[in-house]
């Protein structure tokens, strides 16, 4: 019985420890299918497994791969400032936990770039850990469905040279929720559809840029928190105006549940900077940045000292909007501009 019971109990270890076990897989091909075990030091990754991509190398996923992990490091554990990088153009990447850019203690830039397919993050995606702004994390979404369990941008060396870029062209893209700590995050949305639960700045010094025309970011989930709000501004929140000078990415918060309140939050600090990409608007006009159903609380917020002079912050009990007022000087000179156009004509 005795002998039984010991023959059990290993047999029952080895289980554990054979489904505990996983393997770290690095890609070790210039370029190449992520799918392909000779592109990797082990095998291609199962999902149990962690995935690592560096050395300016790029793995590939194409219609009808299936690429899986558990975690996801892009760039080596190093100080040789390489990337890694990875490109999609169809089938499906699913990472069970966390996936990490290697921008902190160390530098390396990473670029993922999906262009069709289906990608899942279950766990947190935490980038722009280095405090170097050549040196960013760039995730290009052209086509396909993309879906963060949880952003974290900055954070150990991050600082105010830190670049994370998200750039939409097309596809769908849902983040549970976006953390914003250290550092510079850029949301240029020119097409698709952008949609995150709530999007928080822990640092005055970060800055959140709203870049693209004729796109509305959207706010709309049920992700519920001792967060409440689900916008909350305390560094520098910054909006491009299009190159035609007509057109800016709005914010716009729905609540889809009743779950959560629909509200955001300036903090005393907080900053509001206003770019034109081209031309200027027409004096007086106005563009609606943000749209909070439940409320905008305004702690402190201020327009940029580059900005006083020249644009106007509106604000009702439910949205955030501003209007171009040129200061006296620019008028003068659109006044001499306007004039000359009239004598030519004349003559």
């Amino acid at each position: 019985m005795k002998k039984a019971t010991v023959l059990l109990a290993v047999v029952a270890v080895v289980a554990w420890a054979g489904a505990a076990y996983s393997d770290v897989c690095n890609f070790n091909v210039p370029s190449g299918a992520w799918v392909d075990d000779s592109n990797w030091d082990t095998h291609a990754p199962n999902a149990g497994d962690t995935a690592y991509i560096s050395g300016d190398r790029t793995a590939t996923i194409g219609p009808g791969e299936s690429a899986v992990c558990d975690k996801l490091y892009l760039g080596d554990d190093g100080w040789d400032k390489t990337s890694g990088n990875i490109i999609i153009t169809g089938g499906s990447l699913t990472t069970s936990t966390n996936v990490e850019s290697f921008l902190g203690n160390h530098y390396h830039k990473a670029t993922i770039t999906q262009d069709g397919g289906i990608v899942v993050f279950g766990g947190r995606v935490r980038t722009a850990i280095c405090n170097d702004e050549t040196l960013p994390f760039t995730y290009n979404l052209n086509g396909g469905s993309l879906t963060i369990a949880s952003l974290r941008n900055g954070g150990f060396n991050g600082g105010p040279n830190s670049r994370t870029y998200f750039n939409q062209t097309g596809g769908s893209a849902d983040i549970g929720n976006i953390e914003h700590g250290h550092g510079n995050l850029y949301l240029n949305i020119s097409g698709g559809t952008f949609a995150s639960r709530a999007i928080r700045m822990n640092s005055s010094g970060s800055v959140f840029h709203v870049i693209g025309s004729d796109a509305v970011i959207k706010l709309d989930g049920y992700w519920h928190s001792a967060w409440g709000n689900r916008l909350i501004i305390a560094g520098t929140m910054k909006f491009d105006i299009n190159a035609a000078g007509d057109d800016v990415t709005d914010i716009t918060m729905e609540n889809q549940t009743g779950y959560d309140t629909d509200k955001a939050v300036f903090e005393a600090g907080s900053i509001l900077d206003m770019d034109l990409l081209g031309a200027a608007p027409a004096p007086g006009t106005e563009f609606l940045l943000i749209t909070a159903p439940d409320g905008i609380v305004d702690n402190g917020l201020t327009l940029s000292s580059e900005d006083v002079g020249t644009w106007e912050i509106v604000m009702t009990e439910t949205t955030l909007s501003v209007k171009y007022i040129p200061e006296p000087a620019t008028l003068v000179l659109l006044g001499v501009g306007s004039c000359l156009v009239l004598l030519r004509r004349k003559k």
